[in-house]
């Protein structure tokens, strides 16, 4: 098993955002996680193409903003998943 590189407890979710993955959940999720239970450390990183649903995104983000997550969910966009799964606990791969 390969060394997290990360020093916080960091969720991967590898899914393009957009209505199908419903990514709001996970947003939402996240608020509980963060702002509910006190898990001020916990990481989210979404992983995929934002311009799928260009609407769906800024609407994901507004909900990001107004929960005040933005310390700790990140829309990264693109990547290599090799790369960004070395830098989780936890990942959520979700079906194209």
């Amino acid at each position: 098993m390969a060394d997290i590189s990360t020093e916080k407890p960091t969720v991967t979710m590898l899914s393009h955002v957009w209505f199908a993955k419903d990514i709001k959940t996970a947003i939402l999720a996240a608020n509980v996680i963060v702002n509910e239970w006190g898990f001020k450390d916990y990481q989210l990183h979404i992983y995929g193409a934002l311009d799928k649903d260009p609407v769906y995104s800024a609407e994901c983000q507004e909900i990001l903003a107004s929960k005040s997550l933005g310390g700790n969910l990140t829309l990264m966009g693109t990547a290599d998943p090799k790369t960004v799964l070395a830098t989780s606990v936890c990942h959520s791969l979700t079906p194209l």
